[in-house]
């Protein structure tokens, strides 16, 4: 009940903050929507390129050998070049648009310091959980491998459970970091507290994520099931509900810590 109570008190408080985070947040899941469409896009193009048919006349010359070389090289670039860009824009977004929300969330001035300090965080934060999310790239690779087999993908969601773990767990200590960081205006103190207070409070700090996973992988899922999820108003859906559950999830975190 204090979840939910803290939330509307903030919100019968901060009438006009709580209307403008509401707009960032939006603004901010619309910009993550469309970089992963974006990058989705890009990638299924990538493999696209790879045509298996083509193989036998290449491979009956040295000039055919270069040519599937030089294609294959083409297309390995330009799926991890697409996966670079994808973490780089999210990240980018991450890093202006959740400070600039978390920093009216905890009542702190706007302060293009902390936001320069912010693209840094999220960069290092990057670093850290860089080789841990290339590694659960591996099983997309494979399924990338077996659609140019088969031209056929099969349970492809499977795939992407290491990855989302992975995301899940990326995107939970950044957050704490980017609420460090507005709280203190620290960058250390915002690197050690998102790991120390994030493992030690994790019972407490996790089941918000957790249900905002869940919550939006069910709603997705129903509209999908609908045919709804690929239309405007499946998606407006799905970003209203993910703006609604961080809006309570700022509040409880800024209560629990």
């Amino acid at each position: 009940m204090e979840y939910f109570k803290d939330t509307l008190t903030f919100i019968k408080k901060y009438k006009l903050m709580s209307s403008i985070i509401l707009i960032l947040d939006i603004l901010f899941y619309s910009l993550f929507f469309h970089i992963l469409n974006f990058a989705v896009d890009l990638f299924i193009k990538q493999v696209k390129k790879f045509q298996p048919d083509s193989f036998g006349s290449m491979m009956q010359s040295l000039s055919g050998l270069e040519e599937l070389e030089s294609m294959l090289l083409g297309i390995f670039f330009g799926i991890m070049g697409t996966i670079l860009l994808f973490f780089l824009l999210v990240l980018l977004n991450i890093a202006v648009m959740k400070m600039i929300i978390w920093l009216l969330t905890t009542g702190k001035k706007i302060d293009y310091k902390v936001i320069l300090k912010s693209l840094l965080l999220t960069f290092i934060m990057f670093c850290i959980f860089f080789i841990p999310l290339i590694l659960s790239l591996f099983p997309l690779i494979s399924l990338s491998e077996e659609y140019m087999r088969t031209q056929v993908l099969k349970g492809g969601i499977m795939y992407f459970i290491p990855f989302i773990i992975i995301f899940f767990i990326t995107i939970y200590f950044t957050s704490l970091a980017s609420y460090f960081l507005a709280k203190e205006s620290s960058l250390r103190k915002a690197l050690k507290n998102c790991f120390v207070i994030g493992i030690k409070k994790i019972s407490q700090l996790i089941l918000p994520f957790l249900g905002l996973f869940i919550i939006t992988f069910a709603i997705g899922n129903i509209l999908r099931n609908m045919g709804l999820l690929a239309l405007w108003p499946g998606l407006l859906a799905v970003v209203l509900v993910i703006v609604i559950i961080s809006f309570f999830n700022r509040i409880y975190i800024s209560r629990a810590i």
